[in-house]
């Protein structure tokens, strides 16, 4: 049978939880699928169905694009493992791969059942009986660095390009009767099934020239580690012959490789490939940590973001003619919301991902979706914010050194493995015991790579990185102290949501008031508390205590909500540690109450001035002037919600007689505006 016909046996053979899981394990396969789908029925009234067919999702699973995005995401055992399955082939046995892995004694199969199982949970490796089945192999899979386990590729890969003589004199030499092999494809299958029996591999390398036995061991050691220098590097091509002249290594014009059965042979019986299933441990030490730094981050990162929002109502971010916003605008808004630059483009991409803000002609707006943001209590929030970033496909910290910053909101721009590794660096922060601290971003490293081996090509990519997404996580409380917070194990876990709320667990309840205008909240303030707080007073320090200052602007700020001084001084006492407010605080809430809408600002289109009452009264309640919403705001004085000009109209309309003044009081004539052309006469 196929690959695919395999697979779709196997998925014919699961459990109903385990097919709806796999389809989600593997969203980008399913979204190629409905891609095809919709464009095959773009012409047809048919509807795309909701989930593909078996067979259907077999093919998809078996693309070789989708096959890399699920293998770069691999963790160091998966691809372990799944580089000894390439070794092995399609339909090697589960017993081959426990002896040519390095699975420690006490392990009795429960870390290779384990990652067995997290690789069919992918469709990349799934059990036929005892055997293992492999779907496609992409051809960077086998030639990256040396190929699978850096044993190169396969016989059946390099044998087709060698010259028909060629493989005869090797097949002699080796003391093959090639009475059945007089055809090519007959003695490729010879050569092949001859070099893939290890002992005879061995024992013609036994029989090798002491300098081509030791060329040999170097070729067949490349790719292990600790092994310097490229596979050919200063090899004599003399002493080489020897082996290629009897298929121990393949040498063409173009290259010289030493086939996969043939390095492996010569490895040993003793050689086992790396297997390490448990990550590596982290070096930490005491926390020194200070209660409510995640918390007061979190609740951080939700105020700048509610202001940056709000400022991009009030003035929407140009684009560039590039796409996306650039330092210009970001300075502007940066300036306006007290943020600094690089948590800026932090949180707009995170608003982003999030929905919050949309591109819509050339200029960045917040979108319904905030509104319902807005609403929605700060925990909640804060879920909003961390599930976007968890996600986002950005990083917008990341600055490779001599570049400048890319725009932010660009809306084709991503990193293909950002979330990956964003999780990844988490995951790795998450390990950390409670209690305990690392010494900095570059403690997680090691347990980052073991995660995501496939995403970096230097280990010093790894470093820079991971220490991009560390100031991502303190910025949004998800690291802090040098520690995980409690955000950092939710989002690993699956469970961000409830780590919010453990967050906010030990929280203070109540702010004790001072002569000097200000409340002290030792600790965490609760969200409530800090609502208050910040809606009627000024914070001026966060961490081991929050600190606010009461002045005339920040009182008035309250009552501009609606409050009154009684139901202000009312809600302090209910939060007072003593129960009760210094009269300093009393007397300026009252003193800013009493001269609080002395002068009132009221928003409307136009001003009526009416010499009559009884004809004011008259007009506010004609039923045809409703569209005007007219309002007294004094004897005589309407206001209407609608332009002069149309408000003119209306009345006309509605049999009136109105005329219209300029502001100085004088009359105002309304003059037609004549279009003019720039053509000359008599043309």
């Amino acid at each position: 049978m196929s690959e695919q016909d395999t697979l779709i046996v196997w998925l014919k053979s699961l459990a109903p939880a385990e097919y709806r899981a796999l389809p989600a394990a593997r969203a980008d396969a399913v979204r190629n699928w409905h891609a095809r789908a919709r464009s095959g029925l773009r012409r047809r009234s048919a509807a795309v169905p909701a989930d593909p067919a078996q067979e259907d999702l077999a093919g998809a699973l078996l693309e070789e694009s989708s096959v890399i995005d699920a293998v770069v995401r691999l963790t160091t055992p998966q691809m372990q493992v799944f580089e000894a399955v390439q070794v092995l082939g399609d339909g090697g046995r589960r017993s081959e791969l426990r002896d040519l892995l390095d699975v420690p004694d006490a392990d009795t199969g429960k870390w290779l059942d384990e990652v067995l199982g997290e690789l069919a949970k992918l469709a990349l490796v799934w059990p036929d009986g005892d055997r293992l089945r492999l779907g496609t192999v992409a051809a960077w899979l086998e030639t990256r660095i040396g190929g699978p386990l850096g044993a190169g590729l396969p016989l059946d890969a390099l044998l087709p390009d060698l010259p028909t003589d060629v493989m005869r004199h090797i097949a002699l030499n080796l003391g093959l009767n090639l009475a059945r092999a007089e055809r090519r494809d007959p003695l490729i299958a010879l050569l092949a099934r001859t070099l893939r029996d290890a002992d005879l591999v061995r024992s013609v390398a036994a029989e090798a020239p002491a300098a081509t036995r030791k060329a040999l061991d170097r070729l067949a050691s490349f790719g292990l580690p600790g092994t310097p220098g490229t596979a050919s590097e200063a090899l004599d091509l003399d002493v080489i012959m020897w082996a290629a002249a009897r298929g121990l290594v393949i040498l063409d014009a173009y290259q010289l490789a030493m086939p996969r059965e043939v390095r492996l042979a010569l490895r040993g019986l003793d050689y086992r490939a790396p297997f390490e299933p448990v990550p590596p441990r982290l070096t930490t030490t005491a926390a020194d940590a200070r209660p409510g730094e995640a918390a007061n981050a979190a609740t951080r990162a939700v105020e700048l973001t509610e202001a940056i929002l709000h400022e991009c109502a009030a003035r929407p971010l140009s684009a560039l003619k590039s796409g996306g916003v650039g330092s210009r605008e970001l300075n502007r808004l940066a300036k306006c919301t007290g943020c600094l630059v690089p948590t800026l483009r932090l949180l707009l991409e995170v608003v982003g991902g999030a929905g919050l803000i949309a591109w819509e002609r050339g200029v960045a707006l917040p979108t319904g979706e905030f509104d319902a943001w807005l609403s929605a209590s700060t925990p909640e929030r804060i879920g909003v914010l961390l599930e976007a970033w968890w996600r986002m496909d950005r990083l917008p910290l990341f600055v490779p050194e001599g570049e400048k910053p890319e725009p932010c909101l660009q809306p084709e721009a991503g990193v293909f493995f950002a979330s990956p590794l964003r999780q990844a660096v988490v995951r790795t922060a998450a390990t950390v015991p409670p209690g305990r601290a690392v010494s900095g971003p570059g403690a997680l490293v090691d347990g980052v790579l073991w995660r995501l081996p496939m995403s970096f090509e230097e280990p010093e990519d790894a470093g820079l990185l991971t220490a991009t997404i560390w100031d991502e996580a303190v910025t949004l409380g998800v690291i802090a102290d040098y520690g995980p917070s409690p955000l950092a194990a939710g989002l690993a876990s699956g469970r961000a949501a409830e780590s919010v709320g453990e967050l906010f667990a030990d929280e203070t309840t109540a702010a004790v008031f001072q002569n000097d205008l200000t409340a002290i909240v030792a600790g965490l303030p609760s969200l409530a508390l800090s609502e208050l707080l910040d809606g009627v007073a000024d914070r001026e320090a966060r961490g081991t205590a929050s600190i606010w200052r009461f002045s005339p602007d920040s009182v008035r700020r309250g009552l501009d909500r609606g409050l009154s001084a009684e139901t202000l001084c009312s809600s302090l006492v209910d939060v007072s540690h003593t129960g009760d407010l210094p009269n300093v605080l009393r007397h300026l809430i009252e003193d800013v109450a009493r001269r609080h809408g002395e002068v009132r600002v009221v928003a409307t289109g136009c001003c009526l001035t009416v010499s009559d009452p009884a004809l004011a009264e008259e007009l506010v309640r004609v039923r045809v002037l409703e569209k005007l919403r007219l309002r007294a705001v004094a004897p005589g004085v309407l206001v209407s919600a609608l332009d002069p000009a149309t408000t003119l109209d209306l009345l006309r309309q509605a049999g009136y007689v109105p005329s219209a003044e300029a502001q100085d009081g004088t009359a105002f004539v309304a003059r037609s505006t004549r279009r003019t052309t720039t053509r000359p006469r008599g043309r």
